[in-house]
């Protein structure tokens, strides 16, 4: 037997008695009254709980006439009211019922057959009225949602877009839009709304799961509780949980284009209003998917028309390029002047020097120049323009040429910045050398003039000699592997060894070192069985330079990791081992040269850390030869990572 929960605001005591008396009598439904005698105390009960109904009197304590309706009404509109009073006024009664009262009775002309009649009518009423509402309201919002929908051309905005409506349009806690892929024969989901990120299976085979039954059978599928579903995916059990979990196909006439999954905690509110109207939602959505389809289709379409007309370009560019280059290939500037010091002719050499390798104004003062020397009647010879990091040797010619004209000048611009690059450095190796060499031997001589004062420390300025010598040794031995690596003046022992196998040799010596000072040697290995083809003896000297320095530079109670990695560029697959500290870092500015002989940073030299700038020098030496490379990337005060990139071999090779 049903129940309804009625309010009675009544202030007559003998009236509320009476009117709980007439609707005790049962007639296939029971009325559970509440009563009130203010309707102070009725609006408190309204808020606090649900009523199917509320029979008002007019005329209480603390508010009469219509205003009392209206304060009832303002608070619980969609709660049928019926007034039932003693006041016989039409015109009252008139203006209740036109602004929402289902009824109004008189007192006096009720009986408990008329009265329970006149709820029954009320509550039914009241719910088809807010049913049919609803209704209007869905199809107005479904109108609107297919509008904007079907506008929207791009296509993974197009299925979020969808997901969301059918959300919000039937008021479910969360949905899911699969796409179908006629290749894989199977579902991808491609966008959730009100669920958490899911990680595991996100494409669904034919017959696997709700998703792919659906897929199989082309026919809506109710899971009432997905968690005890038997069928149901493991990762997506956890996201759902205990949760109805309907899903209709979305069908484009015969083809299948996809999954539309709502999610309610409940089965129930699947109603068939509901579902009548996912499946208006599921026919909009499919013209709007089927169209955002076309429209990528012809995109693609464009995007590869438009390829092979730059394909084309670019071959006939490329054959136009070839044949300037041909014509063009002298590596120097040309620049031909009349006498006036207008720009006749230039080469692309000096184009690209004007227009984009030099700073605006490194191209002004070599512009300045050519001009001076092309207006100058008397030629010069060779003048040498030195500009920041970039240094030109000019020489300005007469020419006579009709096309030309008379008195036109050329001149030819020699790029001579790496000349004067090796000068400097030729230069700075002196110095540093002579200092490296001269530091050990000033601490001998030192020690040989102690001993001849104080012969009973023999011993321990001996040690220090033999210290010294060994520095010495070490550092000469250095500089001679150095330039035999700059002459050829090796022979690689190359042989295909397992890139894993070096690095643990490496590892296992600079363990003790480690130890020392403190610091933790992470390996990371590759689960792959990296061969390259190396010098051995090379290669380590290579790895130990890397791992010295990651240890020297790192901070007591750091980590060193060296990992082992296969790369895979557009040039060639290689086999990388990477060393990364924890240390100072290098600054930006010193990061060009930290490879240059001789050349350390401004930090460790203040910081008094030992070396020579030779180790990484010879690193690269030995990498390059063996048509590998080194990178480097570093941030101050958070490390330094150094990568060695070798050509990886296969093992069969």
């Amino acid at each position: 037997m049903e129940t309804f929960q009625v309010l009675l605001v009544e202030d007559n005591l003998a009236d509320a008695v009476l009117i709980d008396e007439m609707l005790q009598i049962s007639n296939g439904a029971s009325f559970q009254l509440d009563h009130t005698s203010r309707l102070s105390d009725s609006l408190e009960r309204l808020a606090e709980k649900p009523f199917d109904l509320v029979l008002l009197d007019l005329s209480l304590p603390d508010s009469q006439g219509y205003a009392t309706f209206e304060a009832v009404h303002a608070l619980a509109d969609q709660i049928p009211t019926i007034i039932l009073t003693g006041t016989d006024d039409k015109e009252l009664a008139l203006k209740a019922i036109r602004h929402g009262a289902q009824d109004y009775l008189l007192k006096d002309q009720v009986n408990g057959s008329i009265l329970k009649q006149t709820l029954h009518h009320a509550i039914e009423r009241n719910k088809l009225e807010q049913a049919l509402s609803q209704r209007n309201e869905r199809l107005r919002t479904l109108q609107e949602v297919g509008i904007e929908i079907t506008s929207k051309l791009e296509l993974d905005n197009l299925l979020y877009a969808i997901t969301s409506r059918a959300v919000k349009l039937t008021g479910c806690s969360g949905g899911i839009l699969g796409i179908y892929s006629t290749e894989q024969d199977a579902i991808t989901f491609a966008a959730s709304v009100g669920l958490e990120s899911i990680e595991g299976h996100q494409v669904f085979q034919r017959g696997r799961g709700l998703t792919g039954r659906i897929l199989e059978f082309e026919e809506p599928i109710l899971i009432e509780d997905y968690a005890d579903w038997s069928g149901a995916d493991p990762a997506w059990r956890s996201a759902v949980g205990h949760r109805a979990v309907f899903g209709m196909p979305v069908m484009w006439g015969d083809h299948f284009l996809g999954v539309l999954h709502m999610i309610t905690p409940s089965p129930g509110d699947f109603d068939a209003q509901i579902v009548e109207l996912l499946g208006f939602f599921c026919t909009q959505a499919a013209i709007a998917i089927r169209n955002a389809q076309l429209h990528r289709a012809l995109e693609n379409r464009a995007e590869w028309l438009e390829r092979e007309v730059d394909a084309r370009t670019e071959e006939i560019q490329a054959q136009r390029t070839q044949v300037e280059a041909i014509l063009g290939s002298i590596q120097d500037g040309i620049v031909v002047m009349d006498a006036q010091g207008t720009v006749l002719h230039t080469n692309d050499v000096v184009t690209s020097w004007f227009n984009h390798t030099l700073t605006p104004e490194n191209a002004k003062r070599l512009r300045d120049e050519v001009r001076r020397l092309a207006c100058n009647p008397e030629p010069e010879g060779e003048v040498l323009l030195e500009l920041k990091n970039r240094c030109f040797e000019l020489v300005a010619t007469s020419i006579s040429d009709i096309d030309a004209g008379a008195g036109s000048v050329m001149v030819l611009i020699h790029d001579v910045t790496h000349l004067r690059a090796l000068d400097r450095l030729r230069s700075r190796f002196v110095s540093n050398i002579s200092h490296e060499l001269r530091t050990p031997l000033s601490s001998i001589r030192l020690c040989i003039r102690l001993i001849r004062q104080q012969p009973e420390r023999l011993d321990h300025y001996l040690h220090v000699m033999e210290r010294e010598v060994k520095s010495e040794i070490e550092l000469i031995e250095q500089v001679m592997e150095l330039s035999r690596l700059d002459t050829g003046g090796i022979d690689l022992d190359r042989q295909p060894k397992l890139l894993d196998d070096l690095v643990k040799i490496a590892l296992a010596n600079h363990q003790f070192m480690a130890d020392t000072e403190g610091i933790t040697l992470q390996y990371q290995p590759t689960r792959f069985d990296l061969m390259v083809l190396v010098d051995q003896r090379y290669i380590l000297q290579a790895l130990n330079n890397l791992l010295r320095n990651a240890i020297q530079y790192s901070p007591n109670g750091g980590t060193v990791t060296v990992a082992v990695r296969q790369r895979d560029t557009q040039e060639r697959r290689w086999a990388t081992v990477v060393v990364e500290d924890m240390g100072m870092g290098i600054p930006e500015d010193e990061l060009p040269h930290i490879f240059e002989r001789f050349y350390r940073g401004a930090r460790p030299a203040a910081e008094r850390i030992s070396g020579y700038g030779l180790g990484l020098a010879m690193t690269q030496e030995i990498v390059e030869l063996h048509g590998g490379k080194i990178t480097v990337t570093s941030q101050i005060d958070q490390g330094s990572t150094f990568s060695l990139w070798l050509p990886l071999i296969e093992a069969s090779d």
